[in-house]
């Protein structure tokens, strides 16, 4: 994982506040603090100067002049990252504070050591500094259902975050049959639909609540329980959601399951990448030749499609020239059957990649969320 130091300022209200700051910025070598400043005025003087990429504020949600400036430097300062420290847990405090563009809010309580050190991880992340900073789409489908595509897509979004340290987000947009929150143990309030109700009011803020925070570095967007909540689930939606997305992720992983409704080709359409999971038998050959050729025929480059052959072991029915032949495209991966292991992540609520990270089926899976990673946008 390489990782830079991020060049910082600080601003203070108070001597305890600047005493807080400088062991937070010490207590890891992500941030490297230049200097903590009292002056409203001198601090604003010395960030456009100094173009920092990090501002960590002693944060006082009625203090109107620091309102202020905060709002100034939303717009004149946009390269730089703010982090508010605060006693206050108000959510009104929190989200006007995310309004004026404060990237992490952290409560000045206890946990705050340990959420200052997870914060300067997600911030120094590939990607999340810089004015046109935008992530890529990665859609993940399957050429037919049950060969493994959302456990691909969870186990991909995985490796982006915590191997190649890229902040990404899993959407699942199986609208009718999402099982990620359940395969990730988690219980989630809020998922996709509420978008639909609340449309007009969409902005960064409102879409960040609807995130559940699997681990520093990766983020889940539920699909619907109720499959007549995800009936309101539109394309204009799905467009609407993918691009907000792109802009504060470095990856967006898409889990579209097997089915090709509205929502799922808008998805396709904004993808950049679309992997296609398909098993090595006629089948699933018979299927993915479809969905190759339907992709075709939809406009999608032929670059844009990776298939990716799951479930393959040593007595192949099909041979990969044959595929290769039939697809008229290379094979991205090819992923190895380890139902025992698979089944055993899947029955934790973890990732494999987690639980067994030297597993053939991870080493496999590494190897392809390292292509997407180090993948440039040249066309095939």
């Amino acid at each position: 994982m390489n990782q830079s130091s991020l060049e910082t300022l600080g601003l203070s209200l108070s001597r305890k506040g600047s005493e807080l700051i400088r062991k937070l910025s010490a207590s890891t070598p992500l941030v490297d603090l230049i200097l903590v400043e009292s002056s409203l005025e001198e601090f604003e003087r010395k960030v456009m100067g100094m173009r920092p990429r990090l501002l960590i504020v002693e944060h006082d949600p009625a203090n109107q002049p620091q309102l202020d400036l905060l709002e100034r430097l939303r717009i004149s300062a946009s390269w730089a990252m703010v982090v508010a420290l605060s006693p206050s847990k108000d959510p009104d405090h929190i989200i006007n504070a995310i309004h004026l563009g404060v990237r992490e809010y952290l409560i000045v309580d206890q946990e705050l050591g340990q959420n200052f050190k997870d914060a300067m991880l997600r911030l120094n992340m590939p990607g999340q500094s810089g004015e046109s900073a935008r992530g890529r789409i990665i859609a993940v489908t399957g050429a037919k259902g049950g060969v493994g595509t959302s456990h691909l897509a969870l186990n991909l979004t995985w490796s982006l975050s915590q191997d190649q340290a890229h902040r990404s987000v899993l959407v699942d947009l199986d609208i009718f049959g999402g099982n990620q929150a359940f395969m990730l143990d988690v219980s989630p309030d809020k998922d996709i639909s509420l978008i639909s109700r609340n449309f007009d009011q969409l902005d960064d803020v409102f879409l960040d609540s609807l995130l559940i925070e699997i681990t520093p570095g990766m983020r889940l967007l539920a699909a619907p329980e109720d499959p007549a909540e995800a009936e309101t689930v539109t394309p204009d939606h799905v467009l609407a959601i993918l691009g907000r997305l792109a802009r504060s992720h470095s990856f967006v992983v898409l889990d579209l399951g097997d089915g090709l409704e509205d929502t799922t080709l808008a998805a396709l359409d904004k993808a950049e990448r679309i992997l296609m999971v398909f098993e090595p038998n006629l089948v699933g050959l018979k299927a993915a030749t479809r969905m190759s050729s339907l992709l075709d025929r939809l406009g999608h480059e032929k670059g844009k499609l990776w298939p990716v052959v799951n479930r393959t072991n040593s007595r192949k029915a099909i041979t990969a020239n044959q595929i290769e032949s039939a697809l008229n495209r290379s094979v991205a991966a090819w992923l190895p059957n380890e139902y025992p292991n698979i089944t055993e992540a899947l029955d934790s609520g973890r990732p494999l990649l987690r639980i067994k990270p030297k597993s053939k089926w991870g080493t496999s899976l590494r190897e392809l969320a390292e292509k997407v990673a180090q993948w440039q946008g040249e066309e095939e």
